[in-house]
């Protein structure tokens, strides 16, 4: 059905337990349509993801990604960083994806926002009392919500990927995505062009940058094919990329890249509605397509799983046009 509707790109989000533990289920995945997998990460240390997922699912991340490779379907590593937890593994999630690219074609970083039943329990710090006869644990502070700067700042740090090689992706509004391309070398993934300027950059993504985004977490094979049309034939493309990796055969021969995206989901604390306007991630359900940070911020309700009439409607922001007209 999705492709007689002309979707061209299929991808399914999963916390990797079916294709982990059900036998087959990556060849179905495959046999469906499917083009690529968003699956759930955060860490290459268990007791991570035992705090942020509240089971010890390391053994299913590597079983999802082994039925992945098997069937040679691209992946991208869905990283949730939750600051002084899992905020110092980047370039440990970078190395795991280094050793398996024959799927990990991306790792998108995003802010873990408190929700449902997510809480993560501070336990190495000492309780104090609050003055109220309180300690901190019985009431613990707000976890704090990494911003966009701050998630650079963390990869920089940690891999020395400059935040200066990250560009906006082109489509929504540049606070909500961004996004870096590495290559793969025996050393590990290395920035493919340290000096690329942003026209360079826009001439590269084309018209349709959401588009050449898709490709890229394919991997190399599917994004050489559109960019070169983006950008008006491969020799067009030598001419610009030159200066750049000219020098380094690698890229024109090797068929790994990894992708990192940079993605700061929005909460109550920093909801933006002029955001909320240019958004290009969508939910799509039978209340209708609204974008996901409104529905998380908004209108969905604390309770996961929780019933449609839970659900509370998210007023319209008006144009200052349609609001002159009804004064």
């Amino acid at each position: 059905m999705v492709k007689r509707k002309g979707f061209g790109q299929l991808e399914m989000v999963s916390n990797g337990i079916r294709l982990a533990r059900e036998p087959g289920f990556a060849e179905k995945l495959v046999e469906w349509g499917f083009t690529s997998v968003y699956l759930q990460f955060d860490s290459t240390r268990p007791e991570d993801i035992i705090k942020l997922r509240a089971e010890d699912l390391w053994d299913v991340r590597v079983k999802a990604i082994a039925a992945l490779e098997r069937v040679k379907l691209p992946s991208t590593l869905a990283v949730s960083l939750y600051d002084g937890l899992n905020s110092d593994q980047i370039q440990q999630v970078i190395d795991f994806a280094w050793q398996h690219p024959a799927t990990v074609c991306a790792i998108a970083f995003q802010a873990a926002t408190p929700f449902g039943r997510f809480e993560v329990n501070n336990d190495h710090q000492e309780s104090e009392s609050n003055g109220n006869g309180h300690s901190d644990k019985e009431h613990p502070a707000a976890p704090r919500k990494l911003r966009m700067p701050e998630i650079l700042k963390l990869i920089e740090e940690q891999t020395g990927v400059s935040e200066d090689l990250f560009f906006p992706v082109g489509e929504g509004s540049p606070l909500c995505n961004t996004f870096t391309l590495l290559k793969y070398t025996k050393e590990g993934y290395k920035p493919v062009a340290p000096n690329f300027t942003l026209k360079e950059f826009m001439d590269v993504m084309g018209p349709r940058p959401n588009m050449t985004l898709r490709m890229l977490t394919r991997g190399r094979a599917a994004i050489l094919p559109q960019i070169v049309s983006n950008i008006g034939g491969s020799l067009k493309l030598m001419k610009t990329l030159w200066p750049h990796i000219g020098t380094d055969p690698s890229f024109w021969t090797s068929r790994k890249t990894l992708t990192l995206f940079v993605k700061p989901f929005m909460d109550e604390s920093d909801i933006d509605m002029s955001r909320i306007e240019r958004c290009c991630f969508h939910n799509a359900s039978p209340r209708g397509v609204m974008s996901f940070c409104a529905l998380n911020a908004k209108m969905r309700p604390a309770q996961p799983h929780a019933e449609e009439k839970a659900f509370i409607p998210l007023p319209t922001r008006r144009s200052k046009q349609q609001q002159a007209v009804a004064h």
